[in-house]
Formats: C-alpha cells, structure tokens, sequence
C-alpha cells in the first residue's frame, strides 16, 4: 500500500497547467519567493487577441544549473517552435539565463513551462516574469517571401489593411493592386467609367479610367459634373 501511495505523488499531482488570457500578467515559479519544490512541473499557456504578439521578461531568475539545462529550466515557446531554454542565474557558452532579455512571441500566443528535477544540492528560489500583449506591426512582415500589400500597408492596433494607388484598385485578396480598367470597374460593381489621358514627364502617355462621379454623387449635385 505505501508503494502505491509513493507512486502516486511521484506519477500524479506534479504537473499542471493555468490557462491565461489577460493582456498583461504575472508569472512565478510554484512557491515563489519559498524555494521552488522538487520533481515539479506546471505549464503557463498565454494567449491574447489576434493581431498582438506576447512580450515577457524576468525580474527574477535563480534555477538550478546543468549542462545546456537539461534538469531544472524554464522553456518558452510560440508557434511549435522554442524561443528559449532557460536555467542557471548567468548566461554560459551552454546554457541561457534572461537576464536583462525581453522575449517576444511569434503569434498571439505563447507557453511558459517550469520544470524541476527530483532533487537540487541547494535550494534556488525560481523565477518572477511579466507578460504583456504588444500590438504586431504586419507591415513589417512578408507573404511568401514578399510584402504583406502589394502598394501601401497600414498597421493599427490589432491589425492592418493595403491600399492602392490612384489608378489601381484593391484585389479580392486585400492585398494585391490591379491596374484599373473598364474590366476590372466592371467586376467591382462600380459605374460607368470615365477616360482620362495621363501624361508622362518623360514623353508617352497612358490611359486611366475612372467612375464617373455624377453616378455617385445625390441627385442635386449631378448637374455639376458631365460625363
């Protein structure tokens, strides 16, 4: 019976995981500012709007340090991917301690996890970290290789839009820009065209067409403009 029982608290019970989703937060090791208990291991999965990023740095950091911190750390990660592997008090040539670094996650969501091993010659009091949304800048980031918008990119808060310019039209996409013609005015639902000749400083000319606007201004405004 006591074996099973022995079993049971090494098998069960060690780890969990806390779900948050706040826009800011604080992040501490099981115990903290107690010394950090052995064979523990708990998850953080921090998730915020699309469109923002997550930024954590530590204000505390003092695990237990081992080779490339194979025993006691702290990992973060984004995407399927690991950001970092963290142990130790100071950065070695194997291993990595924040110290002053800010991580910064590759979507809009990002997974602390704590572990430690069964025993530690010394007590060491974990960590301390804080965590923020941070609005990404998607204009600063390709597709396939290329610029998000094909013309201009406008980031706001919690995302962008492309726009065209004057003589193209925005694609189905959002994000590309076609030149604008009486087939493509045509497909976007919008009126009868009007052809202005454009000239060129450099010699050449090229033909724009344009809605007429006496088809979109209110009836008392028509008279002012013929197509």
């Amino acid at each position: 019976m006591r074996l099973l029982l022995l079993l049971a608290v090494l098998c069960g019970g060690a780890n969990s995981s806390i779900v948050l989703q706040k826009m800011y937060g604080r992040i501490t090791s099981p115990d903290f500012p107690n010394n950090y208990p052995n064979h523990k291991e708990r998850t953080w999965n921090v998730t915020v709007p699309k469109g923002y990023a997550v930024r954590i740095y530590f204000t505390h950091f003092n695990l237990e340090l081992s080779y490339q911190c194979e025993y006691d750390y702290v990992k973060l990660s984004s995407s399927g991917k690991t950001l970092a592997t963290l142990c130790g008090q100071d950065s070695t040539d194997t291993e990595e301690a924040p110290g002053n670094k800010t991580y910064i996650s590759i979507d809009n969501t990002l997974t602390v996890v704590f572990r430690s091993d069964y025993s530690n010659e010394k007590p060491f009091t974990g960590f301390e970290a804080f965590y923020a949304a941070e609005d990404i800048d998607e204009c600063k980031q390709l597709f396939d290789g290329e610029p998000l918008c094909n013309h201009h990119c406008h980031n706001y808060v919690g995302g962008y839009y492309c726009s065209c310019r004057i003589g193209y039209v925005l694609h189905e996409n959002k994000r590309t820009c076609t030149e604008m013609d009486a087939d493509v005015l045509g497909k976007a639902g919008l009126p009868s065209p009007v052809a202005f000749l454009l000239l060129s400083d450099q010699g050449g000319c090229r033909l724009l067409l344009f809605p007429c606007l006496s088809d979109l201004l209110p009836p008392a405004n028509k008279e002012a403009i013929t197509c």
